[in-house]
């Protein structure tokens, strides 16, 4: 599954929850709150710079899916989290809830900023082309479903060798509306990373400086290097005309035209709200040490330590 739905499907499952609970009657009590135990996958005891860290990057990751005021304790490598009534009660029902928040949680998110061939829509027009996909999503239905369990996750297609496109790759783009909370993906045709000047690909979050939501859109300000990797890629381009994708864990976030060669600060435009959300929250803090969940137990009336001395 891809991180970004995965993001989506849990926001949509689990923010609703992280407040009132929605359609319970007034006759009706709230379950309990309970507290989700997490322990850092860590050989030896964190020091106090990477138990900080660890802090932090939680309470970003859980802001995620709607929690922005957790309350966190710490006791040595397990962190507490105490979570509302029905969402715990929620994650308590449904493991592979569990499974998915656990992957969030964990999750490393990287970036790459790559071409987009400048026919990229009459490419995916070709028969051979649209074969591929269809036979491809018919595939990936089978895999989502899980009635086979023999079935592996299928793979994007290869570009027909007859196109005689070596450097270029097909892409996915989710698409997710609230008519559509499932989602579905739209194609394009990128520049595969290996086929690109080695200054011109942006590979990871450590050349992103800071990453702000405005009202018009998405501000990305960039290292000293990136901003140097991202003017070579750009000033090469015809403005107006070609574009660039942003390609965040695997997927398309956004091709925008490229109407100036860019350096320090990017501003994405034409964005809906929640994909500004995700745009920025997809470059949070990564876990420095995975950490899996323990247990769900009841919360006191003042959480404490999960392992109290």
């Amino acid at each position: 599954m891809s991180l970004l739905i995965l993001i989506y499907t849990l926001m949509s499952s689990l923010a609703p929850m992280a407040g009132m609970p929605q359609g319970m009657g007034m006759e009706e009590q709230a379950p309990a709150p309970q507290v989700l135990v997490l322990e850092a996958q860590a050989g030896d005891a964190l020091d106090a710079a990477t138990t900080a860290r660890m802090e932090q990057a939680l309470r970003q990751r859980f802001s995620l899916v709607g929690m922005n005021q957790i309350k966190l304790v710490t006791s040595g490598n397990q962190f507490s989290v105490e979570l509302p009534g029905t969402l715990a009660q929620q994650l308590a029902e449904l493991p592979a809830m569990q499974s998915e928040l656990e992957q969030l949680l964990n999750a490393q998110m990287s970036l790459q900023i790559l071409r987009v061939h400048p026919h990229s829509d009459r490419v995916l027009r070709h028969v051979r082309v649209r074969d591929a996909i269809d036979a491809y999503e018919r595939a990936m239905s089978i895999y989502a479903s899980g009635l086979d369990s023999k079935v592996e996750e299928p793979e994007l297609p290869a570009l027909p060798e007859r196109l005689n496109l070596p450097d270029y790759m097909l892409a996915e783009q989710p698409v997710i509306s609230s008519a559509d909370a499932a989602g579905h993906y739209e194609y394009l045709v990128l520049q595969r990373p290996e086929a690109a000047a080695e200054e011109e690909v942006l590979i990871d979050e450590k050349l992103v400086e800071k990453v702000e939501v405005q009202p018009n859109g998405v501000s990305i300000t960039f290292t000293a290097d990136g901003a140097d990797r991202l003017y070579a890629l750009t000033s090469s381009m015809k403005l107006g005309q070609d574009r660039l994708a942003l390609v965040l864990d695997g997927c398309v976030v956004s091709a925008p035209i490229v109407h100036a060669p860019l350096r320090k600060t990017v501003l994405i435009s034409g964005l809906s709200e929640s994909e500004r959300e995700l745009l920025s929250s997809g470059f949070g803090i990564p876990l420095p040490v995975p950490v899996r969940i323990v247990e769900l137990r009841p919360a006191p009336t003042d959480l404490s330590p999960a392992n109290p001395e």
